[in-house]
């Protein structure tokens, strides 16, 4: 009986402080918490930044390639030219 009481407080807990980090309602979040436990817990973990601070679980800012030409990159050289990839030893 101890053991669930304790997992749904950490929940509320933790509702608290990820809305709080990620500029989130803290009152709805709190109160998220207190009726749907570790459901709430999950989805506000989920739920991007509003405050323009990156989580722990956003993806990285990575710099978008820069295609001049409008063109993406050629293709890597292949084995043999022209061939377009991988060409069989010929015996005989």
């Amino acid at each position: 009986m101890i053991i669930p009481l304790l997992i749904w407080a950490a929940s509320i807990y933790g509702c608290r402080k990820l809305a709080e980090q990620k500029g989130r309602n803290v009152t709805n979040w709190t109160v998220a918490g207190v009726f749907f436990g570790l459901i709430a817990l999950v989805v506000v973990a989920v739920m991007p930044s509003q405050n323009g601070g990156s989580s722990s679980m956003a993806a990285p800012n990575l710099p978008r390639p820069n295609f001049s030409d409008g063109q993406p990159p050629s293709a890597p050289p292949t084995d043999a030219p022209g061939q377009g990839g991988f060409n069989p030893p010929k015996f005989g």
